[in-house]
């Protein structure tokens, strides 16, 4: 096996560095941290303690059990309960290869936990107390060797219990561990928002945008958020009408049940519609969809608003008002 290292200096496109290794795939885990460890080498880079022994520890010493995970994770991407459920099978065959592959747990438990809060959980043949205690069962075996993945998951199910405080604890471990993770970052940015904190959230969304810039209909909708927590309506609502432009994979407009579309930034631009005003047409377009999606008997402010984990009432009087203005039905 030949690998082909370079280092380009992005912003210039300039070549900084280059090498090559050639191994034996026998034992790739060995050539992988050999190959590792001689480009940290080469580029003088000085690790941490904390970045050295995760360097130093392996996921898993099984490498079928970490092409499932690899596998699995390819589909968990894909947002729809097909991909999940594929994802789930990967996820699971890498548990059954090595049961203590603590991201695998991690893994699993995302993937449960997302379906429990889709409401796609019969999809994976569990009710939804199924779903959830599946999701805390395998996240406890993540902890036995946290990966950031385990603490995103650990946060958002702190955040949905009502435990903002410890959901921002949980997000900044998932950070401190894997400063290079868009995810984390995201998940603690959303966390920051519905704690009431969206300044120190744009500082988290900015990271995110520039580990990750291929995401970037999630990051408008997060933006957007701040934004509108901040009650600058302009630019939440051009950043949440960018989302929905750019992310039809995350926010399918053909779905036909709230739980498929979960629409959030619809919600949110509604409500900065209703801001603003002089948006008739725009402000038609969100109530139709929430009608569709939600039904006109759950389409009403309260049901939204309750729906969204805000920890400051302030936060979600400020939602419900846009909603109010924008012509939503209080009960």
């Amino acid at each position: 096996m030949r690998i082909n290292a370079q280092l380009i200096d992005a912003t210039t496109s300039g070549h900084v560095w280059a090498e090559r290794y050639d191994g034996s795939l026998a034992d790739v885990f060995a050539l992988q941290d050999r190959v590792t460890g001689r480009i940290v080498d080469a580029l003088a880079v000085s690790l941490t303690a904390r970045e050295q022994r995760a360097r130093e520890r392996a996921e898993t010493a099984v490498p079928e059990a970490y092409d499932a995970f690899l596998k699995g994770w390819e589909h968990a991407q894909t947002r729809t309960p097909e991909q999940y459920v594929k994802a789930l099978e990967y996820f699971q065959r890498a548990v059954e290869l090595d049961p203590d592959y603590a991201r695998a747990h991690a893994a699993i438990a995302s993937v449960y936990w997302k379906s429990w809060w889709e409401g796609w959980y019969a999809t994976l043949g569990v009710h939804t107390s199924g779903a959830r205690d599946a999701a805390a069962d395998h996240l406890g075996r993540a902890m036995a060797e946290p990966s950031a993945l385990a603490y995103q998951v650990a946060a958002q199910m702190q955040l949905w219990g009502g435990r903002a405080d410890d959901a921002i604890v949980e997000a900044q471990h998932a950070v401190d561990l894997s400063p290079n993770d868009a995810d984390s970052r995201a998940v603690l940015a959303e966390i920051l928002i519905y704690s009431g904190k969206p300044e120190e959230a744009l500082a988290a969304i900015a990271v995110a945008r520039r580990l990750d810039p291929y995401n970037e209909a999630r990051y408008a909708y997060l933006e957007g958020f701040a934004r509108f927590g901040l009650e600058e309506f302009d630019a939440a609502a051009q950043l949440l009408e960018r989302a929905l432009e750019l992310g039809s994979d995350l926010w399918p407009p053909e779905a036909t049940t709230h739980r498929e579309a979960d629409c959030d930034p619809c919600e949110l631009l509604l409500a900065a519609y209703g801001y603003l005003g002089g948006r008739d047409d725009g402000i038609q377009a969100m109530r139709d969809w929430l009608a569709g999606t939600w039904g006109d008997h759950m389409a009403k402010v309260r049901t939204i608003v309750a729906m969204r984990p805000f920890k400051e009432p302030r936060d979600a009087e400020r939602f419900a008002e846009g909603l109010r203005r924008a012509g939503q039905p209080e009960y």
